[in-house]
This record gives C-alpha cells, sequence and structure tokens, in this order.
C-alpha cells in the first residue's frame, strides 16, 4: 500500500506494509530494530498537522479535533491538600467558636490563616472534602438533653453539620464528649472555610477541647 507525504516542494513515497495483512503500521528502522505507528480502524482517511516547534519540557501534543496538533501544559496540577492538629485545649462556650488547628501538619498551597479566625482559602475553583474531628476534656457537665455540634463554615454561612451528639444520660463520671466527619464543598477561589463547634452544657466558662491533638484535626482535600 502507498502513501503520499508532501513537505513544501519535497515529495516522499513510502511503503505502508501491512502487520499481517490486518493491521496498517508506518515503520522507521535502526538495523533490525524499529518504531512502528500503527493505525486503528478506520473508514476515512485522517490527516494531522504537526506543530512548527519542539514544544517545552512536560507538554503534551493535543489536537483541536480536526487533527491539527499543537503542544501544551499537561494539566497534571497538584492537589491542593493541608491537614491541621491542635493540642492547645482551647475552650468553646454556647456560641459557634471557630477551631483554631494551630499546628500544621501539611499545607501544599499555604492556604490556611491561624488564629481566633482560622480558615482555609480556595486557591482556585473545584470540589473539596473538608473532614475534621473535635473531642472536649473528660466532664461531668453535661447533663441530659444538653448537645454537641460541629459544623463547617463556608463564607461565614453554616454549609453542614458534620457531627450531632445528644447527652441521653447524667454523666456519674468523666466522659468526652465530640467527635467528627467529612463533606464535600465546592469553593469558588479565594472562598474561606473553617469548622465550628456548638456545645450546649451549662458548665461555668465553657469546656476545654482535649489537648490530645490525634482527636483535634481538620484536613482538607482538594477532589480530582
Amino acid at each position: 500500500m502507498k502513501r503520499i507525504l508532501a513537505f513544501g516542494l519535497i515529495v516522499l513515497s513510502l511503503s505502508l506494509y501491512a502487520a499481517s495483512f490486518t493491521t496498517d503500521k508506518l515503520c522507521l528502522a535502526e538495523g533490525v530494530d524499529k518504531v512502528c505507528i500503527v493505525s486503528g480502524s478506520i473508514s476515512t482517511d485522517i490527516n494531522y498537522t504537526l506543530p512548527v516547534d519542539d514544544g517545552v519540557d512536560t507538554q503534551v501534543l493535543t489536537t483541536d479535533g480536526a487533527g491539527v496538533l499543537t503542544w501544551e501544559d499537561s494539566g497534571a496540577t497538584p492537589v491542593v491538600a493541608a491537614r491541621y492538629s491542635t493540642n492547645a485545649g482551647q475552650n468553646i462556650n454556647m456560641a459557634a467558636e471557630i477551631v483554631d488547628f494551630e499546628d500544621v501538619d501539611y499545607d501544599t498551597d499555604s492556604a490556611v490563616t491561624t488564629g481566633a479566625s482560622w480558615h482555609f482559602e480556595a486557591p482556585r475553583d473545584g470540589y473539596y472534602t473538608v473532614c475534621s474531628a473535635a473531642h472536649f476534656t473528660g466532664t461531668t457537665e453535661y447533663d441530659i438533653g444538653e448537645q454537641f455540634f460541629l459544623f463547617i463554615y463556608v463564607e461565614g454561612v453554616e454549609h453542614s453539620i458534620i457531627n450531632f451528639y445528644e447527652m441521653k444520660t447524667s454523666p456519674a463520671s468523666n466522659v468526652i464528649i465530640g467527635g467528627g466527619g467529612c463533606d464535600t464543598v465546592f469553593l469558588s477561589a479565594t472562598d474561606e472555610v473553617n469548622v465550628r463547634i456548638t456545645q450546649s452544657s451549662l458548665a461555668a466558662g465553657g469546656l476545654d477541647l482535649t489537648s490530645n491533638n490525634s482527636l483535634v484535626w481538620i484536613s482538607i482535600t482538594e477532589q480530582k
């Protein structure tokens, strides 16, 4: 089978031989070794227009759907991810208070601001999975019907409750109140997300989060 390839004023006639008489191949040989391009099952001519340069490192060859090939960035953008914990024993009163996770485990894009207004700021639009856990120190201050809520807030507005606990009996000894959960949120670039706690015990001065940082943490991961 013959194919005529034209490059400017130079015309090359190449012979394409069928492998096992079933598949067309175009091969370049060096000695007995060769590199081959194998066509798929086609019912019409397919023409490709090659780029005019070599591209740059990590770029990939893409098509416009009409056979025109260009070099483009690979799009292999690293995933945004952050994980923080705390051992500060933060005091939580009855209001929906922001948890200050001040100890960084990792933060790929330096997206977190710590402190009383702790928040993660999305570097770009996308879906992000937010997981968190928070627990108080052992206490007998909870009574029947008193509650614990763990919220995700986006842009200062409640997005979801990821954990809820209600005391069913009066504790005779210290109990650890808390819990954790996850939700996926859509964030536009620069949107801020944080986790807040409400607890309804009547403990004077509120309750302290445990200083065990395996029980008080947050992770936020971009979904690809």
